[in-house]
């Protein structure tokens, strides 16, 4: 597993904490621009299962688990299943390139700031959320890379609430 720590800058570092993703809470609403030139938001997403995913170009368990992804994306979207892939400031073009050579099909959200990442508390990539149709997180998978069996798993048990 890859690991790097995270720590909330200045004032705003105890709104953060409050509002950190945990399993059974709300899922803190963020809103990314895509690599299609479009803009994402978890509150927009209510009403679908949601597969949260923190990844970086760099990192060799992201890498490993995009495939498993791409697959369950493919076969689960039309359920309403939606896979956001949220790339760690990394450059656009970084992004896109290994967006391109995976022939991935998921939407990828640019978390260019980090902000993102400091409010969903990433402390290791991979790290993935599974936010349920009401917007609660049921799961967070540490690290990587996940399985398709497993991806399925978690996508299924979303379904069911």
């Amino acid at each position: 597993m890859w690991t790097w720590y995270t720590r909330p800058g200045g004032a705003a570092g105890s709104d953060i904490i409050a509002a950190a993703a945990r399993i059974g809470s709300a899922a803190p609403d963020i809103t990314l621009d895509t690599l299609d030139g479009k803009t994402i938001s978890i509150a927009a997403l209510k009403g679908k299962a949601v597969v949260l995913n923190y990844w970086a170009s760099w990192c060799p368990p992201c890498r490993a688990e995009m495939g498993a992804l791409n697959e369950v994306y493919r076969d689960y979207r039309e359920r309403g299943v939606v896979i956001l892939g949220v790339n760690q400031m990394e450059p656009a073009a970084t992004a896109a390139a290994f967006v391109h050579q995976q022939k991935l099909q998921f939407p990828i959200a640019l978390d260019i700031d980090g902000q993102a990442t400091r409010l969903y508390r990433v402390s290791a990539l991979p790290t993935t959320y599974f936010i349920d149709r009401n917007g609660v997180i049921r799961d967070i998978i540490y690290g990587g890379p996940m399985t398709r069996p497993l991806i399925e798993s978690k996508v299924n048990a979303l379904l069911a609430h």
